[in-house]
């Protein structure tokens, strides 16, 4: 078959595209392949059939939402607003029923998914970071059929784990090493967990139910040089009509219009604090279960010592204590080798109960402090100062 020379460029036109798309960083990093492309030196999503999202994290439909956790660690909620959060506990990202639908033809109810998705938060040297998603999912057919799965995807870039639990709902683990993707032919239901090499994605699928998650690992060798954003999505098909359950504990922030709140709404339960402020505190003190890998011991009690702070004192401890999460060379120092988040944690709970009240913290924090006073600026003079009153 001869073709135009039209035609020869279009088809040369489209092999460039595809290639680029394939290949090239774009600003110094690489674009979602197969959702975006390189315009201006900014990724941006193919519209259509992508409306909106992050072109060097992921693209969403029309119909979906999502809440992400990218870093340095911000969350971006399912209503669509943004805000930092380092949080080094489990947080349940969202509780949600969904319609099970049979993908052959027209769209057809079919039953119910009920899916629980939580994430965590881990530390390299000093850096707080995004390390992984569980997801627990349970198909309920119209016909009797129960299907139950429940995943986790976990761990640094070059260290990534998959483990599952087969035919059993476990929204807080523990998990086996099974596995966990189904398929029902009959229907087009499908659930899968796979690698996209492409993106460096770790993708959790139930397209059924209207529900996706996926994992960037973190890239602990290069920082600041890595090609590849990293972070957990969480998105949500609307078509599948969702109602969401244990708004109250939702750190992903159900929108306003489905029965949630807006971050505006969060500062407001905290009077005298930012919006980030707020949503760490509400992040520290929902009622979620900590059985995330290399769990803190601290996560319980640092919710009980901002539970327990009243509200003239909390605004005050929130903003002096705050500075313990965001100086990564201080936090390498206290911490030591290894990726646990306890020494922080319990250091920011000393700082908390100081100034909410709690007498002879001085000792406590000087012995995890030590000598460690590097670009910590004079927050931590203040603290110890404070503290340590002569």
């Amino acid at each position: 078959v001869k073709m135009s020379r039209s035609m020869v460029f279009l088809v040369l036109s489209a092999l460039i595209t595809y290639v680029t798309a394939q290949s090239q960083l774009c600003s110094g990093k690489y674009c979602i392949v197969g959702q975006a492309q390189c315009i201006n030196d900014t990724c941006v999503c193919n519209n259509p059939p992508y409306t909106h999202g992050d072109g060097y994290f992921n693209c969403y439909r029309k119909s979906q939402i999502a809440a992400e956790i990218l870093n340095d660690p911000v969350l971006n909620t399912l209503g669509n607003e943004s805000a930092s959060l380092t949080v080094p506990c489990r947080i349940l990202v969202v509780n949600t029923k969904q319609e099970l639908k049979r993908y052959v033809g027209k769209l057809t109810n079919i039953g119910f998914c009920y899916v629980q998705v939580h994430s965590f938060q881990s530390r390299s040297r000093g850096k707080f970071y995004v390390s992984g998603y569980e997801v627990a999912i349970k198909l309920e057919y119209v016909n009797g059929t129960v299907k139950n799965v429940s995943s986790i995807v976990f761990g640094p870039q070059g260290g990534v784990q998959e483990n599952g639990t087969d035919n059993a709902f476990l929204p807080d683990g523990p998990y086996a090493n099974d596995n966990v993707d189904y398929t029902d032919a009959a229907n087009n239901v499908r659930i899968t967990r796979y690698y996209d090499s492409n993106n460096d994605q770790y993708v959790f699928e139930a397209d059924a139910c209207g529900i996706r998650a996926t994992l960037v690992p973190y890239d602990t060798v290069s920082g600041l040089n890595r090609v590849r954003v990293p972070g957990v999505s969480v998105a949500i098909n609307c078509i599948h009509h969702p109602k969401y359950f244990d708004i109250a504990n939702s750190v992903g922030i159900v929108p306003k219009h489905s029965g949630g709140y807006t971050l505006q709404d969060i500062q407001s339960l905290y009077p005298g604090t930012t919006v980030e402020q707020a949503l760490s505190v509400f992040a520290f003190t929902r009622n979620t279960t900590q059985t995330q890998p290399y769990v803190s011991t601290e996560c319980p009690l640092v919710k009980s010592s901002l539970l327990s702070c009243d509200s003239t004192n909390l605004p005050v401890a929130v903003k002096k204590c705050e500075f313990i999460f965001k100086s990564p060379k201080f936090v390498d120092c206290i911490s030591g080798a290894g990726s646990s988040t306890s020494i922080p944690l319990q250091l920011y709970r000393a700082c908390v109960d100081n100034y909410c009240g709690a007498s002879n913290q001085c000792a406590t924090i000087q012995g995890i402090v030590g000598t460690c006073t590097v670009n910590t600026g004079p927050q931590l003079t203040t603290l110890l100062a404070e503290a340590c009153p002569p």
